[in-house]
């Protein structure tokens, strides 16, 4: 699973970031964190965990973490399969096996997981 947050912040001690929604960001399975400043000096980076985040840019309690989404994978691909059974059924009239949704699920994650593999990320 991954979380979507946004950093929300009620108070700009800086001067620099303003107030409200100032960055989002993404916890990762592994607990790493992405945050994406919306600043008018946008910049990426990249943390160890949201206990980090929150300790370097949390401000004693000024800006919050508000978790907007939760991505859970295992779910999308069922619903995806779910969806794919549902379309044959209504072209077809007739319904794919259990086994061709499990198919389906694990071709889906074949491909996600050759796709990250053969990414070059170092250009």
């Amino acid at each position: 699973m991954m979380d979507i947050f946004e950093l929300r912040r009620d108070v700009d001690e800086t001067g620099v970031s303003g107030t409200g929604t100032v960055a989002r960001g993404v916890v990762f399975d592994s607990g790493t964190v992405v945050l994406t400043w919306l600043t008018a000096h946008t910049s990426l980076a990249v943390y160890g965990s949201i206990d980090d985040v929150v300790a370097i840019h949390g401000h004693n309690g000024a800006t919050r973490v508000v978790r907007t989404a939760r991505l859970d994978f295992d779910a999308i691909h069922e619903h995806a399969a779910n969806y794919v059974q549902d379309v044959f059924e209504g072209v077809h009239g007739c319904a794919l096996s259990a086994g061709g949704n499990q198919r389906y699920i694990a071709e889906e994650r074949e491909w996600y997981a050759r796709l990250f593999d053969e990414a070059d990320c170092d250009r």
